[in-house]
């Protein structure tokens, strides 16, 4: 009993009222809580960071926005928020409606998502996208149908290639179809079975930066020269510099194609006689494993008992500045009789996906790093007909003046010369001179891959055709030597800097 002055006792409150008080504060509580998370869910699905854009989604652990954005263009990443401004203003100047020109949709596929285990870097996939621009810009200039270039990310490592597949595979209908794709990426199997998808849609493609021997599909040719070629071309520059005893190292890790058929391209060609001869051990590793930078440690180790005159280093780029260190660091170097003092690694263009700084840091090793290139903006200085397109990228050509700093990694020449490709098709699809009156699918777009014979496509590159397997025909191949410069970059006075030091072209 509770006693007031005023009434003196009265029964206190029951029980039961107060146990329904508490489970209906209880339950108030609990909805609260369950609203407060449905209404931060959709805020968040709802949000531009989930949809992205449309016809662009999140997905993956960490998300990543990919796909194809319906407008063509997104910014995907803040690093290419100005190229993507550009093709998207060429874009919106050949459609709008008092444009009155037929065209066409071409994509440019290749993560645009870059991370860490991804072997090539947003710089290099930015100067793509450059490149790729200044085709886009070049064709429109002079020829119908105009390309609308769309662009198509898989994610990283091409993990989401699938859902962008179908979203380009969408695309191929309508008045302004999409009748090729280029660029499509590194030579890994995610790519290789999208090339084989889009190919399967009908769709033309024109590969850029993909070089392994066997990325092949129908309707795909390759513009920068396969992994055969430059096998050969490290091979026959190495016999002409007099290095007689090479070592191969070499990444087993699977689905890498650029690194298996480049190990088996090089193992078949560099042997000659009793004078070259490759060690019979091949000296692997597996990058798929957390632990390959330990394994570059032992290979290091290893090779000092080999004491080649070279190593040949078939794998990614993103591995190489791991193993230059290693050998920079490896323990029979020394003052001592038998010491294995100078070493010389040669490899292959992916070493052509790495950043200014990633390249600084590798040729800051001490080892010196020879690697045969995609291109190079001064491959065509000692002759006299050059392309008018590798004009663009010379000293005082667009690409210096709309872009910078400098091109030499290759990455824009050949994306420029993958879309580059499709234009000129385009063109000979429509008629003599681009002139005629039909809008051409992706299949008559990919037939005339074929027949680019006495016309050959402009590239920056070189003069472009193709075997009936999709491989460029008599393209030169730079022979690039890895050297450090001090320059400035980022407002930062002498930062070291990687630059690539051009030393031989093989024709």
């Amino acid at each position: 009993m509770v006693v007031t002055p005023r009434q003196g006792t009265y029964p206190s409150r029951p029980r039961w009222t107060r146990r329904r008080l508490y489970r209906t504060l209880g339950w108030a509580a609990v909805a609260l809580v369950v609203a407060a998370l449905v209404t931060v869910g959709l805020l968040w699905w709802l949000s531009p960071e989930r949809h992205c854009t449309e016809g662009v989604e999140q997905r993956g652990t960490p998300a990543e926005c990919v796909g194809v954005p319906d407008s063509g263009t997104f910014v995907f990443t803040d690093d290419l928020r100005a190229i993507t401004d550009r093709i998207a203003k060429e874009n919106a100047d050949i459609t709008a409606k008092d444009a009155k020109t037929p065209y066409v949709e071409v994509a440019y596929l290749t993560t645009l998502t870059v991370r860490d285990d991804d072997s090539n870097s947003a710089e290099s996939v930015r100067h793509e996208l450059q490149g790729a621009y200044l085709a886009q810009v070049r064709h429109n200039a002079a020829y119908s149908p105009k390309i609308k270039l769309i662009l198509a990310n898989p994610g990283s490592r091409s993990r989401h290639w699938q859902f962008t597949v179908e979203k380009l595979k969408a695309r191929t209908g309508g008045d302004h179809p999409l009748v090729a794709v280029a660029g499509i990426g590194p030579s890994t199997e995610e790519n290789k079975a999208a090339a084989r998808a889009l190919s399967d849609a009908g769709l033309a493609l024109a590969a850029s930066t993909a070089t392994a021997t066997d990325m092949v599909a129908e309707r795909l040719v390759r513009v920068a020269p396969p992994n055969s070629a430059q096998a050969r071309a490290a091979a026959s520059y190495l016999h002409d510099e007099g290095y007689d005893t090479a070592a191969l190292v070499v990444d087993k890790a699977s689905g890498n194609l650029y690194a298996r058929t480049l190990a088996e391209e090089f193992a078949h060609v560099y042997p000659r006689g009793t004078r070259s001869r490759l060690a019979e051990r091949r000296y692997v590793y597996d990058s798929s494993q957390e632990s390959w930078g330990n394994q570059m440690h032992f290979l290091a180790e290893a090779l000092c008992d080999e004491r080649p005159d070279v190593v040949f280093f078939a794998g990614r780029g993103k591995q190489l500045g791991r193993f230059l260190t290693e050998l920079a660091d490896r323990t029979c170097r020394g003052e001592q009789d038998d010491a294995w003092q100078n070493v010389t690694v040669m490899t292959g263009d992916d070493t052509s996906n790495l950043s200014s700084a990633q390249l600084a840091e590798s040729a800051d090793k001490g080892v010196r790093l020879l690697f045969t290139g995609l291109a190079h903006p001064r491959m065509w200085d000692d002759r006299d007909d050059i392309p008018d397109p590798a004009r663009e990228f010379a000293p005082g050509g667009r690409m210096a003046e709309w872009f910078r700093p400098t091109h030499d990694d290759g990455q824009a020449m050949v994306a420029h010369d993958s879309v580059a490709v499709i234009g000129k098709a385009l063109q000979m699809a429509r008629g003599e001179n681009g002139s005629g009156n039909h809008r051409p699918d992706g299949k008559a777009v990919a037939a005339m891959f074929q027949v680019m014979i006495s016309q050959k496509a402009h590239g920056a590159g070189g003069y472009l055709s193709f075997t009936e397997k999709g491989t460029v025909v008599d393209h030169g191949i730079p022979v690039l030597e890895l050297v450090r410069r001090e320059g400035t970059s980022g407002g930062d006075e002498d930062q070291l800097q990687g630059t690539a030091r051009l030393r031989k072209v093989v024709w």
